[in-house]
């Protein structure tokens, strides 16, 4: 937004000579040398007034928890939640089973993990802002999902090259193990 002022004339002294104009600790024109009018644009967090003359700070707004638009997005979150944490309850619970070993139950678990984080990073973005909160709202997403595609991928990695090397050779493939696709997926 930009606000446009007209150049004020300085007041004459009895000698003849312009007095200065005190001028207000937040001044947000200035004047050319020749006197022109000039547009300046307000800074981030404002906006002009009505008859664009100086900069008004925007108040903070902030949709709360009972806003329409939020309590949608809450309850789908919640059932996300809830159901990811049935998965990760029932995966707990069959854990020794030859089926969640296959799987690869370390990088399932990191994946399970980041659909859990995913699913809490609406809840972020309704609290009240701050400056913590501003932070992690920009953070957590990306960090979520870079856990989630990094489970993924390590899967897809680990199981490429043990069919590659198994095609080849009858040795053992290097970096299968439970902990180095830990690392994998940490690095």
């Amino acid at each position: 937004y930009d606000i446009v002022a007209q150049p004020q004339r300085p007041k004459s002294a009895t000698h003849g000579e312009p007095q200065p104009q005190p001028q207000p600790q937040p001044q947000p024109l200035s004047f050319a040398a020749s006197g022109r009018q000039v547009c300046q644009t307000c800074p981030n967090g404002s906006q002009p007034d009505p008859e664009r003359r100086r900069c008004l700070e925007l108040p903070l707004a902030w949709s709360g928890y009972s806003h329409p638009h939020t309590v949608p997005v809450a309850v789908i979150s919640a059932l996300g939640l809830a159901t990811t944490g049935a998965f990760g309850l029932v995966f707990l619970s069959k854990r020794d089973t030859p089926l969640i070993k296959a799987s690869g139950r370390e990088t399932s678990a990191v994946l399970l993990v980041g659909i859990f984080l995913s699913y809490l990073c609406p809840y972020l973005m309704l609290l009240k802002p701050h400056l913590v909160v501003c932070a992690l709202t920009r953070l957590a997403p990306g960090l979520c999902f870079t856990v989630c595609y990094a489970a993924i991928l390590a899967k897809t990695n680990r199981i490429a090259r043990i069919f590659q090397v198994s095609a080849s050779s009858s040795k053992r493939t290097k970096f299968t193990s439970p902990i180095s696709q830990l690392y994998i997926i940490g690095s």
